[in-house]
């Protein structure tokens, strides 16, 4: 048994060797075994862990998504209010439009005419809406009485004068007064019709834009009417500003086929009277002297004020940029279609010429407020305030009943 023994030795090895080699292999290889079985665990632990943390997240947090919010509005920038803009009132631009072909408070005075005799007419306006003329020639005198409002100039009244006063009459009486005749209304353009006062029969606008050379100086824009009856033919010519400025008229030759001139009158001289009828009997510090220049080009004036309605435009000459220097002013009143200027100066005669224009502020296209003051002094830099009526030339005392220490600083 032994030699059986001995010979598996020999041929196999000592098996008790082997036997220890087969489980130190074995050990080994349960080792290795139960170490990646550790790391798989723990491989399989984070990822547990991961997959639970999101489970927690999204626990809490999907609730709150899920959760139904009050709607609230996004919020807006503040928005800026404007006021509407004050529509244009084109009426009362047109309106204005016809008044400059009668200004205010005026006399005009011509060469030529009838037996070159010459002629007169004043301007008067009664009020807001009616206006008198009176046109004398060759001994005799008419009283023409014009409504000019709603775009229309129309004849209202028209009397000879014999000696007699002219009429005197209410707005009332004026009111009631009846249409004679049409004699402008505005728009206009040419070919538009145009009236005579029942004295020569309706014209035609034959030109708005005329180029007329007087004494008084080139005219600009200016409107002719041409009127023919039978052999006869006449041209009249209205200067914005200054109203009835020329007329020519021709009569039919046969002999040469042609007109040939017959009368001709020129406007020469024109002034202003510095108050209406209602004048004061009290000449005050704030009388003004009123001229009209054309092209004018004031110096040392303060910011130009347009109107409302853009049809003048005003600024103080003489005391700066801003109105403040020392020294007396005056007022300018450009018209922005004639390009004429109105000139308003403060009496120079002692004891007035110490006053002087210091702000002004438009009201509407035909007034503004005022303010007169001292000329020299920085103590007062205000005054008393008015009203100006610039086609009438006339001051109202708005805030004038102040003591010393007390004046209007601005308007």
């Amino acid at each position: 048994m032994n030699d059986i023994k001995q010979q598996l030795l020999l041929k196999i090895g000592n098996t008790s060797e082997r036997g220890d080699r087969v489980k130190e292999q074995i050990q080994k290889k349960k080792g290795t075994h139960i170490k990646r079985k550790s790391e798989r665990l723990a491989s399989y632990t984070a990822i547990v862990a991961f997959i639970g943390l999101i489970a927690v997240a999204c626990f809490l947090l999907v609730p709150n998504l899920l959760q139904e919010k009050p709607f609230q509005p996004a919020e807006e920038p503040p928005t800026t209010v404007v006021p509407p803009l004050e529509e244009p009132n084109h009426e009362e631009d047109l309106t204005l439009l016809l008044k400059e072909y009668f200004p205010a408070n005026s006399k005009s005075t011509f060469d030529g005419g009838y037996e070159d005799s010459g002629s007169t007419i004043e301007t008067t306006w009664l009020n807001v809406d009616y206006v008198q003329q009176i046109v004398s020639n060759t001994g005799a005198a008419f009283e023409n009485i014009y409504r000019i409002k709603d775009n229309k100039v129309v004849l209202v009244y028209r009397e000879m004068l014999e000696g007699v006063s002219p009429t005197n009459m209410t707005f009332k009486e004026l009111e009631s007064l009846p249409t004679i005749e049409l004699i402008l209304e505005a728009p206009f353009e040419v070919g538009d019709p145009y009236g005579y006062g029942g004295t020569l029969g309706e014209g035609v606008i034959v030109s708005l834009e005329e180029e007329i050379a007087t004494p008084l100086g080139t005219l600009n824009n200016v409107m002719v009417v041409e009127t023919s009856a039978d052999a006869y033919r006449a041209r009249s010519y209205y200067a914005p500003g200054y109203g009835y400025i020329k007329g020519v008229s021709e009569y039919w030759d046969e002999e040469k086929g042609d007109y040939i001139i017959g009368v001709t009158e020129e406007i020469k001289e024109y002034t202003y009277a510095t108050e209406s009828k209602d004048v004061r009997d009290k000449v005050t510090p704030e009388t003004f002297e009123k001229t009209k220049v054309s092209n004018y080009k004031p110096s040392f004036h303060s910011p130009w004020i347009p109107s409302p309605n853009g049809t003048y435009r005003a600024t103080i000459e003489g005391r700066g940029e801003q109105a403040g220097e020392e020294g007396i002013g005056t007022l300018v009143i450009e018209n922005m279609n004639a390009k004429d200027s109105f000139i308003f100066k403060l009496l120079e005669e002692e004891p007035y010429r110490q006053y002087t224009p210091k702000e002004v502020a438009w009201i509407d296209e035909s007034r503004l407020f005022v303010i007169i003051g001292y000329a020299y002094g920085m103590v007062t830099a205000g005054g008393k305030l008015y009203v100006l009526d610039i086609e009438r030339n006339e001051m109202k005392p708005i805030i004038t009943d102040l003591t010393n220490k007390e004046e209007v600083m601005s308007i």
